[in-house]
């Protein structure tokens, strides 16, 4: 005698097959895909000198490599005495137009380090292609550093050199080499 057990087996596995394949395994045992954090693009910073005698945008110009990266947020640094707020943006170095929102990051309370705004909708760095991060800054606010501040970062893209707008000729100035003014971040996805 057989056991009619047995015989269902393979039409339940199957089944189950066919339901996982339908439903799809996160829904059917409780799983969810947990995507990677965002990367922070500065490691690590060496600060220049200290300043607060400038208006307007200033930060670092840099070469996007050979994959395109997704911003999430903008970031720039506070030396853990500042009281104000700062647009944070990014520019096509080509076209001198914004990319994605402008960020708001408040600096208020904050401790030292780099703090963060998370932009409405990710903006999207295409591969080898130069952008300009910069933050805007007011003579007498909050104290930002000079373009003699080094930075350490991700290798998916490069800083170039320090820039920042003038106002007097309407146009960006790119100052030294491979340094930043503010300094200015940002968090992407690859």
């Amino acid at each position: 005698m057989r056991d009619p057990y047995l015989l269902l087996t393979p039409i339940l596995v199957l089944g189950v097959l066919g339901l996982v394949r339908f439903v799809g395994c996160d829904i059917l045992f409780g799983l969810q895909h947990v995507p990677d954090p965002p990367l922070e693009f500065v490691k690590d910073v060496t600060l220049g000198m200290s300043r607060q005698n400038f208006t307007g945008f200033s930060g670092m110009a840099i070469d996007v490599g050979s994959k395109a990266l997704k911003v999430q947020s903008l970031e720039r640094y506070c030396d853990g005495n500042s009281m104000g707020d700062h647009r944070i943006k990014i520019v096509d170095a080509e076209t001198g137009t914004q990319v994605g929102d402008t960020a708001l990051v408040s600096l208020v309370n904050k401790a030292e380090g780099f703090v963060s705004a998370t932009l409405s909708s990710q903006a999207t760095l295409i591969a080898g292609k130069r952008y300009y991060v910069v933050s805007e800054e007011f003579d007498g606010g909050d104290v930002f550093y000079d373009n003699d501040t080094t930075l350490t970062t991700q290798s998916d893209a490069s800083v170039v050199q320090p820039v920042y707008f003038d106002t007097s000729v309407q146009q960006w100035v790119l100052m030294g080499t491979g340094q930043s003014y503010g300094p200015v971040s940002f968090a992407y996805l690859k």
